[in-house]
């Protein structure tokens, strides 16, 4: 004598103990007035499948020494049990509450519904593609685990393909068929086609069982009040390449068993296409996992960090009710993809900027890096590969194989530009991740961010270094025409296509807002610095090789590149010729051959390479001043980050720069230094013979930066920014 508050509930487990023991703790929590015939079929686990009897001594526990399949699974557990509606679950699926008691009123009102598919959440909140038209050459292409349905969700034919998607308001609708990973079924139906067909070890089962159901007369119900949250491939992934390979060859039964036989002609074809199709999946499956952080490993760290343990009684007892469903139970961190090209060893400042960055957001998200091959430094270049991988803990950084040309030829750097963004593109679309970052090296990276962006549907944050092409037009690299035209629509399409944008100062904001971008998109968060306070890390005859014997040693220490102001800089100098005022170079760049040539002869001018990172506090203690130069109407277009340093090392600045610069403003605000126009070479000549006449100012020109520091501690920027990124993931 059956009660009508009575159903079966069957998990085929396989190495997903842990999930499987959370599913029954949400099935437990959402059934109180219903009674549950609990049966778990285990196929061969390795990780202690008996544990759910700890937790749930009431289940049938099967223990099978080998995998049987999926099919066979449910069969064997269906002889077990004999209430009259039977749920099966995957051990990665979690009820929410309500579903069971909802479930079974339904196929109590409605006696020709052979089973009932629920609406699947994904753990981010989507909805997962599980209710479905039957399979068909557009299944191929555009199926749920095809490359094109992920590149491409919103297109027509998926959207024709999964019922789930075209939702209109109604609680049910009547579908072809519905998702294995939960059905709620009418026994009475399953037993009219004698279970599950076990020719199929896994995928395409729940196909078949729907199709098998429809031909004798039972609906397959797709209802939106009864809802889950799926994990996805919990058990799978512990064999991916096997369940890939199941998953087309189950595939060809499928085809095989309910293709007319006109159409059977066509399957050399069939076999040709799921062999590609297959190889394809494999390919992609393989890079992603070697390259990307996958849920499981993110699950497998928080074990080992005691973040998310193996329950125990006493948890489970004391969580019973704390606890709805897995998307609440799982802490899940973000995986943030971040484009640019430039990394360590380069010794470009993004690569620098880049690096404290990572390092700050590896802290909370798993960080993934498309970068290009080092090309700043000859001794720094790197063998040509076409890719190369490097983890460090939650940072992953993928080389790509672009050119690696030294950056002053302009030809050669724009071939570096080419061959970094042609293979960073196609790397981006394989990789798995849940926001971009794009920087500006090179200049139309955020294009690629762009075009990521919204083939995958994840969030893109523009993170603007330099602002192109106006920079490069105001420097001169390049004329203003037609190519510099649709730069510049390319760059707009970009800043109105980003979720968020991020600028260096001020000036910069100030720019963007002028393109016509609201200002609440855009976020000023500045770079800042942190040295080391240890006087340890001081080389002092670097220091002394550094200064020479000059009474006042000027340094330009960085990028000599064509923002800078250099030949009233040089001009300036030699005015001063004679008053014991050195002026040195620390570093590399385009313009560096050209000031050599210009300072040949010149003896209070000296040049030196770039240092190591480790050196960078010993070149700043060198100078009495250090040097900040920007060409007038650059402002905004570029803002350089040396200015924190500088400031961090308590050290005076003379801003070669326009007025209404940030670098400007800050040495106004602060009285940390001195402002000289760019244009007039006199006014920086007098500049500097002040900081000459007037050396006790410097005393308080330091004391000044170093209370400028202050305000823009590197802790409290990164924490901004940390901030902005988890603002940008609530909106979605």
């Amino acid at each position: 004598m059956y009660r009508s508050k009575t159903i079966d509930v069957i998990i085929v487990n396989y190495n997903s103990t842990d999930y499987a023991i959370r599913s029954i703790d949400s099935i437990k929590r959402d059934a109180k007035d219903v009674f549950l015939n609990l049966v778990v079929f285990d196929n061969g686990s390795v990780d202690s499948p008996e544990r759910i009897l700890d937790f749930h001594p009431e289940t049938n526990l099967i223990l099978n020494e080998v995998n049987v399949g999926y099919s066979k699974a449910i069969n064997y557990s269906l002889k077990t049990c004999d209430s009259p509606y039977v749920l099966i679950m995957n051990p990665d699926t979690f009820v929410e509450h309500g579903f069971i008691n909802h479930a079974i009123e339904h196929l109590e009102n409605n006696h020709r519904v052979g089973i009932i598919g629920p609406k699947i959440l994904e753990i981010d909140g989507r909805v997962q593609g599980s209710a479905r038209r039957y399979p068909s050459f557009w299944t191929t292409i555009f199926g749920r685990k095809s490359p094109l349905t992920t590149f491409f969700p919103n297109n027509p034919i998926t959207k024709k393909e999964f019922f789930c998607f075209n939702v209109n308001g109604s609680d049910t609708y009547e579908v072809d068929w519905v998702s294995g990973a939960c059905m709620v079924m009418r026994r009475e139906a399953i037993e009219r086609i004698n279970g599950f067909d076990e020719d199929y070890f896994l995928y395409w089962e729940d196909a078949d069982l729907c199709k098998r159901l429809n031909s004798v007369g039972w609906k397959t119900v797709y209802d939106t009040k009864a809802v889950i949250t799926h994990l996805v491939g919990k058990s799978s992934n512990t064999k991916p390449i096997q369940s890939i390979c199941h998953f087309h060859h189950s595939s060809y039964k499928y085809f095989m068993k309910h293709t007319k036989n006109f159409v059977k002609l066509f399957t050399p074809v069939v076999i040709l296409g799921l062999g590609l199709r297959c190889l394809i999946v494999l390919l992609s499956n393989i890079i992603n996992r070697k390259f990307n952080d996958t849920l499981l490993s993110l699950i497998v760290d928080q074990i080992r960090n005691s973040k998310f343990k193996s329950p125990n009684k006493a948890t489970v007892k004391h969580n019973e009710n704390t606890c709805t469903s897995m998307s609440f139970c799982v802490s899940n961190p973000r995986r943030l993809l971040i484009l640019n090209q430039y990394f360590p060893p380069d010794r470009s400042a993004t690569a620098g900027i880049l690096e404290r960055i990572s390092g700050m957001l590896s802290e909370k998200h798993r960080v993934i890096i498309i970068s290009g091959r080092p090309s700043y430094q000859p001794t720094d270049r790197q063998k040509w590969r076409l890719l190369s991988i490097r983890k460090n803990k939650n940072i992953t950084i993928l080389r790509v194989g672009s050119s690696a040309y030294p950056r002053h030829a302009i030809h050669k750097r724009i071939f570096n530009y080419v061959t970094y963004l042609s293979l960073s593109l196609p790397i981006s679309f394989l990789l798995s991740f849940d926001m971009i970052i794009a920087f500006t090296d090179p200049p139309i990276i955020g294009l690629v961010g762009v075009i990521t962006s919204k083939i995958r549907r994840k969030p893109l944050i523009y993170y603007i270094q330099d602002f192109h092409p106006d920079m490069a037009i105001a420097a001169g690299m390049i004329k203003d025409g037609f190519i510099t035209h649709i730069w510049k629509r390319i760059h707009s399409i970009v800043l109105r296509s980003a979720d968020r944008l991020i600028v260096i100062g001020d000036d910069m904001k100030e720019r963007v807002v002028h393109k016509g971008i609201s200002p609440e998109k855009v976020q000023v968060i500045r770079h800042g610095a942190l040295l080391s306070k240890s006087e340890n890390d001081i080389d002092q005859a670097l220091i002394d090789k550094i200064r020479g014997s000059y009474a006042l040693t000027l340094i330009y220490a960085g990028n000599v590149g064509t923002y800078g102001v250099w030949e009233n800089l040089i001009r300036a100098i030699i005015m001063l010729d004679n008053e014991n005022i050195g002026l040195v170079f620390v570093g590399e760049g385009q313009c560096k051959l050209a000031i050599e040539k210009m300072c040949s002869g010149v003896k209070n001018v000296s040049f030196y390479p770039y240092q190591k990172k480790e050196k960078l506090k010993s070149v700043l203690r060198a100078g009495d001043v250090h040097i900040i130069s920007i060409k007038k109407n650059m402002e905004g277009l570029v803002v350089p980050s040396k200015i924190y340093p500088i400031l961090s090392a308590g050290k005076p600045i003379l801003g070669v720069c326009p007025e209404s610069s940030d670098t400007a403003r800050i040495i106004r605000k602060y009285n940390c230094g001195l402002i000289a126009d760019p244009d007039n070479v006199e006014s920086i000549a007098n500049a500097i013979k002040e900081l000459f006449d007037n050396r006790a100012d410097l005393v308080k020109y330091s004391r000044n930066s170093l209370r400028a520091a202050k305000d823009f501690n590197q802790s409290e920027m990164l924490e901004e920014l940390s901030n902005v990124i988890h603002g940008c993931f609530l909106e979605q």
